[in-house]
């Protein structure tokens, strides 16, 4: 399996330096296709990337990442993530599904 620091220069970021301690990539499988995307985020931890990448992917209109019809089955098998974004300026909280999802700290 590749590294996603492999694909860094590839990466769309979200925000800057001075939101986060650590930088994270995160890759995102979009809905179609054979590539998944990669964002860059600063955070202070895993869960606060994915809150941030999540707000960003929603106020882009990025939806294809969401999987918002997951059941509490899906949750509690470890199928899908619910992350609640608001704070992070979501309107709402959604779902990613786990297989979808990478994270790697590169700093």
């Amino acid at each position: 399996m590749v590294r996603l620091s492999h694909y860094i220069n590839e990466a769309e970021y979200v925000n800057t330096p001075s939101e986060g301690r650590y930088e994270w990539l995160l890759s995102l499988w979009p809905g179609s296709g054979y590539k998944l995307d990669i964002f860059g985020v600063y955070a202070d931890s895993e869960e606060d990337a994915l809150e941030k990448v999540v707000a960003y992917c929603e106020r882009k209109g990025y939806t294809g990442y969401f999987f918002d019809n997951a059941t509490d089955e899906d949750l509690d098998n470890g199928y899908a993530y619910y992350v609640d974004a608001t704070m992070e300026g979501a309107n709402c909280p959604h779902c990613i599904l786990t297989e979808n999802l990478d994270f790697e700290m590169i700093s």
